[in-house]
């Protein structure tokens, strides 16, 4: 029950394509580098095409993209290292949020309630350290992941992720 990513990098569909024949890509998501990608839409629509488990965008702004993602009904992941990026990846109805620093990763996931009272919006969004994400792809329990220490949980995106 795994989640895999196949890394779509600057978005050569040819080898996207040969690591979806090999891999089952209702049990893989593709991640790319966003600002690339968008030189290419035609490439996401491709990779949609091929019902992936989820899209992970890394590195510029998602808001473009999402709309064909969500759209297809597939999971959204979006990579934040900064505040503007997170702020980028609500707009843009991320299922989550994945972050490699670890201060980043702790600091989204509790500051949503006082953010919350300062703007009256509700967030709620998942917040997923790159390690965590991992783990999923790795087949690793929950508790071994430390799911339940998030303020807000992540158990809606996770559902999401889950292979058939």
């Amino acid at each position: 029950g795994g989640l895999g990513l196949v890394g779509g990098g600057y978005g050569k569909r040819d080898w996207i394509d040969a690591q979806l024949d090999v891999a089952d890509p209702s049990r893989v998501g593709v991640g790319f580098i966003t600002w690339s990608l968008a030189r290419s839409p035609d490439l996401l629509d491709h990779v949609l095409g091929r019902r992936p488990r989820a899209i992970f965008l890394s590195f510029g702004d998602p808001r473009d993209l999402a709309r064909q993602v969500k759209e297809a009904g597939v999971p959204l992941l979006c990579q934040v290292q900064n505040r503007e990026d997170a702020e980028l990846a609500i707009e843009a109805g991320a299922d989550a949020m994945v972050t490699p620093c670890p201060l980043c990763h702790l600091s989204l996931d509790a500051w949503q309630s006082k953010l919350e009272a300062q703007t009256g919006e509700r967030f709620q969004m998942p917040i997923l350290h790159l390690s965590q994400l991992v783990g999923v792809a790795a087949g690793l329990e929950d508790s071994e992941l430390m799911f339940k220490r998030h303020v807000v949980s992540v158990e809606p995106a996770l559902e999401k992720l889950q292979a058939p």
